[in-house]
């Protein structure tokens, strides 16, 4: 999200991928074309970033910083607070009570405020087309990153709960046999959060691969301060989250919290419920075969790639 500012350092900004390629040319003789005056020496980007783990969010932006410095003759300072302090960062930045950031890397649950605000300025039409921006899926372009049909965001890092499951086991015959007969329906990939719970109840517990040793009904994101808030928030939203009502955690007309709603009530009941049902918080079980089921947040920094020690079923 870039704010409102100085044109020149939004044309800064958004300059890398030209200057780049009018590096790459020769003149008419074969010589090599003596490389132009970098126009943004003397200049300053200033972006705030929440600070992670450093693989995370934060690092790629400064390794990418260097390069950009080098293309374009401006320099960018990267602040990373803390993931709790971010918000207020850019709080006294928008007010001016510090120096201004040009670039905000934020969650989408903290972008309403700033897009309802008219503090940023739109992505232009330009940069768009460089980044597929019609091949963003309609979910994020139009809910995410557009306030009344105005672009202020490009996507960066992104999350989804993914479901794997061992193809292996569900096709068993006798596994099958024995699901069929205690649950009334075919053991499948599972479509909702009660099939979910049943096919994790019915391979807890028990030798199901016969190794000598016990094995376990899922694999899931439990750890505290980290994901597993977000695997609750995925629960609840089914039953939370109504299509007709584009509110989720408040009451858009009174904001009113919602956490003690009854639909938020069953998604902590069931969460509790499922702690039984599995073999701590790690993934490492799922890599060892040792759980039916694996419910993941992937990115797209590689959680998807290496959470399974095997091929997925789904």
């Amino acid at each position: 999200m870039i704010s409102k500012r100085t044109s020149y350092v939004r044309a800064a900004l958004w300059s890398a991928v030209i200057i780049l390629l009018a590096g790459c040319g020769r003149d008419q003789a074969g010589e090599k074309a003596v490389a132009p005056a970098l126009p943004y020496a003397g200049q300053t980007v200033m972006v705030v970033a929440p600070k992670l783990n450093a693989a995370l969010i934060s690092g790629p932006i400064i390794e990418e910083a260097e390069r950009f410095e080098k293309l374009t003759g401006a320099k960018v300072r990267v602040v990373t607070p803390g993931w709790g302090e971010t918000v207020a960062r850019i709080r006294e930045s928008l007010s001016g009570a510090a120096p201004p950031f040009d670039v905000f890397v934020i969650t989408a649950s903290w972008s309403g405020p700033l897009f309802a605000a008219d503090t940023l300025a739109e992505v232009p039409e330009a940069i768009r087309a460089q980044v597929g921006w019609d091949d963003i899926l309609p979910i994020y372009r139009q809910n995410l990153l557009t306030w009344n049909g105005r672009p202020y965001a490009l996507p960066y890092d992104g999350d989804v709960v993914t479901l794997y499951y061992r193809r292996d086991l569900f096709d068993n015959p006798e596994y099958r046999k024995r699901f069929q007969a205690r649950y009334g329906y075919p053991l499948a990939s599972p479509a909702t959060w009660s099939q979910y719970d049943d096919i994790a109840t019915f391979f807890q517990g028990w030798d199901w691969d016969q190794d000598g040793e016990i094995e376990y009904g899922i694999a899931g994101n439990r750890m505290v301060n980290g994901s597993a808030m977000l695997i609750f928030l995925a629960r609840a939203a089914a039953y939370a989250k109504h299509p007709d009502d584009p509110a989720y955690y408040f009451d858009s007309d009174t904001m009113r919290a919602r956490i003690a709603d009854p639909g938020f009530v069953r998604a902590l009941e069931d969460h509790v419920r499922s702690l039984s049902l599995g073999h701590g918080h790690r993934l490492g079980q799922y890599r060892h075969r040792r759980c039916g089921q694996s419910r993941i947040r992937g990115t797209r920094q590689g959680g998807l790639r290496t959470a399974a020690g095997r091929r997925p079923g789904l």
